[in-house]
């Protein structure tokens, strides 16, 4: 419920803002810093985390807990470390798949 309020608030004032979503950015949430970014657009990346964040754990065969996700303006960044190449492949594949990703930035590892 606060998280509602602040973000109808901060819809309503139209200037950028922070809200934390689901914990610290390190357990897996998502964080939106006040930046250049809209009100809107804040939201869409928001949006397109969840949907990113979701299609990873449902996908088969991808340690989806590895992966931090960060959406800036449509483009995702994947951060973390994956068993194999192939597995790393079927992340990215998966997330530039997904409507409304506009890019993907490729920082995952293999080890």
């Amino acid at each position: 419920m606060k998280l509602v309020l602040l973000l109808g608030a901060a819809l309503s004032s139209g200037g950028c803002f922070w809200v934390a979503v689901g914990g610290a950015a390190g357990e897996g949430g998502y964080i939106a810093a006040q930046d250049d970014r809209t009100a809107g657009e804040t939201v869409s990346d928001q949006l397109l985390f969840t949907k990113i964040k979701t299609s990873l754990a449902t996908a088969s065969n991808i340690h989806s807990g590895n992966i931090e996700v960060t959406v800036r303006k449509g483009v995702a960044t994947l951060r973390g470390v994956l068993p194999t190449h192939d597995e790393k492949s079927r992340a990215v594949s998966t997330v530039k798949s997904l409507q409304g990703v506009k890019g993907v930035i490729d920082k995952l590892h293999v080890d």
